[in-house]
């Protein structure tokens, strides 16, 4: 015999016999009717889980789903106070850095209303813009007495001339014809200029 016909076997017998004295007792009747319910939700359970076992399946994943949820959401909420004071602190420090940049902006806008309105800036401007063209001039006029003067190469000549005879250098057929034509040039107005 198993245990649980034994146990089954008992209490058939206990509920032959009736309640002992012990169980007269009020707070025994109570555990007896609890004892009692229970099986018979037992009971309601098993036949139930018999009549629609695909139901029941589904049902108690949606119950552990619904679990995990509330489980997740308690989370959430106990962490939202502390979300909530970081999100304060970060717009906090972004209307101060936006507040920092507009001034900031309002003063280089006035600054350059002022600078456009100074008829002083303006004079000051055009004498340097004319200053910049003469130093043009003066660069294009020194590059041209350079290249005039005995045995002195232009740069852009002397580079190209490097490239095609380093050695590490592998230059194309394009490359060296240029280096020489530049090299040939060179020689032309060096040789005129002796004359």
């Amino acid at each position: 015999m198993t245990g649980a016909e034994r146990e089954r076997q008992w209490r058939g017998l206990r509920q032959e016999r009736g309640p002992t004295t012990a169980e007269a007792d009020g707070s025994s009747r109570e555990l007896i009717k609890a004892q009692h319910e229970i099986e018979r939700l037992r009971a309601q359970l098993a036949a139930a889980t018999k009549a629609a076992p695909p139901a029941t399946a589904a049902l108690l994943r949606v119950k552990i789903e619904n679990d995990e949820l509330r489980k997740l959401l308690a989370a959430s909420r106990k962490a939202e106070p502390e979300q909530i004071a970081d999100l304060r602190r970060d717009i906090e420090r972004l209307q101060a850095e936006h507040t920092r940049r507009d001034a900031a902006s309002k003063v280089t806008e006035a600054a350059r209303e002022r600078v456009a309105n100074d008829p002083r800036i303006a004079q000051l401007q055009k004498a340097n813009n004319e200053l910049r063209k003469e130093i043009a001039a003066m660069r294009t006029h020194f590059d041209k007495q350079q290249s005039q003067k005995q045995g002195v190469m232009s740069f852009k000549t002397v580079s190209m001339i490097s490239k095609a005879l380093h050695p590490d250098s592998k230059p194309s057929d394009h490359d060296r014809a240029e280096a020489f034509k530049a090299f040939s040039g060179w020689k032309a107005d060096r040789n005129a200029a002796e004359r």
